[in-house]
């Protein structure tokens, strides 16, 4: 049995291309359908993200197999052959597949939603029936690389979005988020994402003011809070600023939306409690003598740009220590996908070596009927030690030599020789 993996990325074909081939839930069920039909497809499932459509096989005949799920796909999405399609087998199946449920092939380096997101479509194999004891140990394994390389590196640890740098700062500053207030001045992207940062690391005071209502009560449904997410108007700002501790700031607006006197006044009132300022907006919305006042900190968007490069260094050097990780499991996987492939010929063997043993016993056992039951005790155990003996050997090689090799060769003499294929395999 083989791996195999079809499919195009963000770094072999652009969004125009990937946005034609990408598959909608509701589309997933009849591609694996009619995956499995091919007589050279034994189990598959398909991973259809943003950034990627990889449909992961497992066949005795990888090549073929590629061949036709490739077809497949275009097929399904009625389009000619396309730039950008990559077939691997293998070792390189298994690499890849492990390196792309840890985020190492991302567009954002070590980013944990792809896990995710091949949980999901691993659910949707399993409920349609299109895997089995291959993939289902591939998936299995690749979750636990990803887990393995989040707890032995430090590649998740190093934030490389501007909004994650932003609530990283401002938890430093901190310490945590709970008891603290927190304003999202604009509701734009960046503020969302912000907002569901601050929520993972316990935020639970949020405010979220914009000119436009309703954009407002969008952000706060999108964020998913269990708890209520408190709504104020522009007006408001001034208001609401003292009680702040943290504010995000990403408007549109074209000049200062927080300016240093409003800053100052919110500090008297706050008797010099510390603020903290994050300006995501270009231009920038709070005016930058805020900096000035003491207790108050301001960052704009090209401090947390420089984080954020530092932060991608650090994670391209973590990632080679997670491609090591990767190697490591691809090749102690690949070693246990060759014994699974060995087994049912040690076990045919065995069970051939012990039907003979106890035939021939039973021809004994008839000649021989004043015998006790102590001594067919004796003679069975006697003639399973001798049978287990003789086939010490050639399954200790079978399972070393063809693990080590890569290929089915022992095992294959091994049925021609004892005609374990036969039905008669006790003659």
């Amino acid at each position: 049995m083989d791996f195999v993996i079809v499919g195009l990325s963000h770094k072999t074909a652009p969004i125009e291309v990937r946005e034609k081939l990408a598959f909608s839930q509701v589309e997933i069920p009849a591609f694996l359908s009619e995956l499995l039909s091919f007589e050279e497809v034994e189990e598959g499932l398909l991973v259809s993200t943003c950034n990627r459509v990889e449909a992961c096989l497992a066949s005795q005949v990888p090549g073929t197999a590629a061949e036709k799920a490739e077809q497949l796909i275009l097929k399904m999405k009625a389009l000619g052959p396309i730039k950008g399609v990559y077939r691997k087998n293998g070792t390189d199946a298994v690499r890849h597949f492990f390196k792309l449920t840890s985020g190492l092939d991302s567009m954002v380096l070590g980013e944990p939603q792809i896990s995710g997101q091949v949980k999901e479509a691993y659910a949707q194999a399993i409920a349609n029936r299109s895997t089995g004891p291959y993939l289902n140990k591939l998936v299995h394994r690749a979750l636990n690389v990803s887990k393995r390389i989040r707890t032995d590196t430090e590649i998740g640890r190093h934030p490389v979005s501007i909004s994650y740098a932003a609530v990283l700062l401002a938890e430093k500053i901190f310490g945590n988020f709970r008891g603290k207030k927190v304003m999202l001045l604009g509701a734009g992207e960046m503020g969302e994402l912000a907002a569901k940062h601050l929520i993972e690391r316990e935020a639970r005071d949020i405010f979220i003011v914009n000119r436009t209502s309703e954009k407002a009560r969008e952000v706060a449904q999108n964020i998913k809070a269990d708890f209520e997410v408190h709504l104020a108007s522009w007006e408001e700002i001034p208001k609401a600023l003292p009680q702040m501790d943290i504010v995000i700031v990403s408007t549109g607006a074209k000049d200062f939306v927080v300016t240093e006197d409003q800053v100052r006044q919110a500090m008297h009132q706050r008797k010099n409690e510390p603020m903290f300022f994050i300006d995501i907006a270009v231009p920038r919305n709070v005016e930058p003598t805020v900096n000035q006042i003491e207790n108050v900190y301001l960052y704009d968007i090209d401090h947390l740009q420089n984080i954020v490069q530092n932060n991608i260094k650090e994670r391209e050097r973590e990632a080679k220590k997670a491609e090591i990780i990767i190697e490591e499991e691809s090749e102690d996987f690949l070693a246990y996908v060759r014994q699974m492939h060995v087994s049912p010929t040690i076990q045919k063997l065995s069970q051939k070596f012990d039907n003979i043993r106890r035939l021939e016993l039973e021809k004994y056992y008839a000649k021989l009927s004043d015998l006790s039951e102590k001594d067919r005790a004796i003679m069975e155990a006697c003639t399973k030690a001798i049978v287990n003996k003789i086939l010490h050997d050639p399954i200790i090689l079978m399972k070393t030599e063809e693990v080590k090799e890569g290929a089915p060769r022992y095992s294959e003499i091994l049925k021609k020789l004892f005609r374990l294929e036969s039905e008669n395999s006790e003659d």
